[in-house]
């Protein structure tokens, strides 16, 4: 039974990406974006969201697309109950919340997720965004971009993609500063967890 966790990472997929360049198994294999870490050098930049001409709601921040893959099964056959949330943020209001939404990517057929297929130039009113979790999810929330609650792993072989696209409300009088990463007070961070074996 393996022990080790699968090696995963993230790319970014700009919001110029061509429906194509996801749209089968080998073009999510060979799509080449910037790798996101979580060290700051590339984070997934969700860029500037100017509230100074706010007096009251909230505006919104640009939609950003991610991708996350397992590169190496690590000896595991299968991954699931994938859970996604805002698991670190410095955000002050309450109505500062992250929007986000698991994509089909793959329109081959059959997919069932048809109201949040990806589309090139995302706005916010592109998908259902029905979530925005900021505590771990009791149940799964996001799902591959075949739309499926699982991924079969094996050895030598790129598994299946989970694609998410997210945006920020950012209320009128929310704290003014760079969120990012672990910076004290103002943190922002996205967490995905999931099971293998």
């Amino acid at each position: 039974m393996p022990t080790n966790p699968p090696v995963t990472y993230f790319h970014n997929v700009p919001n110029n990406t061509v429906a194509t360049a996801l749209d089968s198994l080998a073009d999510r294999q060979n799509f080449i974006g910037t790798v996101v870490d979580d060290g700051g050098s590339n984070p997934w930049d969700f860029g500037t969201v100017d509230i100074s001409m706010l007096s009251s709601g909230v505006t919104f921040s640009g939609v950003r697309h991610l991708m996350w893959r397992i590169s190496d099964a690590n000896g595991n056959t299968n991954a699931d109950n994938f859970k996604f949330w805002l698991s670190n943020e410095g955000l002050d209001q309450a109505a500062s919340v992250i929007n986000f939404q698991s994509l089909t990517t793959d329109t081959s057929g059959g997919t069932s997720n048809n109201s949040h297929v990806y589309v090139i130039n995302a706005i916010t009113t592109s998908y259902g965004f029905a979530d925005n979790d900021a505590a771990v999810p009791a149940s799964q929330n996001i799902n591959t971009a075949i739309d499926a609650q699982s991924i079969t792993l094996s050895a030598g072989v790129t598994s299946e993609a989970i694609v998410i696209a997210a945006y920020f409300d950012i209320a009128n009088d929310e704290t003014t500063g760079t969120y990012e990463g672990t910076d004290t007070g103002y943190e922002l961070q996205c967490s995905l967890r999931f099971d293998y074996n």
